[in-house]
């Protein structure tokens, strides 16, 4: 996530500083600033809190365009006779 990687970055704050004030675990929060995990809808508000603003919530959260309102495909059929 490039704004929180930013945000760290600008202000000088370590991972392990904002981890502890959200709560999480320093690997967890590693995995959030290299993109590898997303955080929660929660957690996202928290982070935008707890970075005024510059780390926004809806930078996380799945834009409308992603979304599709289309099920899945259906698992294929077996016969069980």
């Amino acid at each position: 996530m490039t704004q929180l990687r930013d945000f760290l970055a600008t202000t000088k704050t370590k991972q392990s500083d904002l981890a502890k004030r959200l709560g999480v675990s320093v690997a967890y929060m590693s995995e959030l600033v290299n993109g590898s995990k997303s955080p929660g809808y929660e957690l996202a508000f928290r982070i935008e809190d707890a970075t005024s603003g510059a780390v926004s919530a809806r930078s996380w959260l799945p834009s409308p365009d992603t979304q599709s309102d289309q099920p899945g495909p259906l698992p294929e059929h077996k016969d069980v006779a």
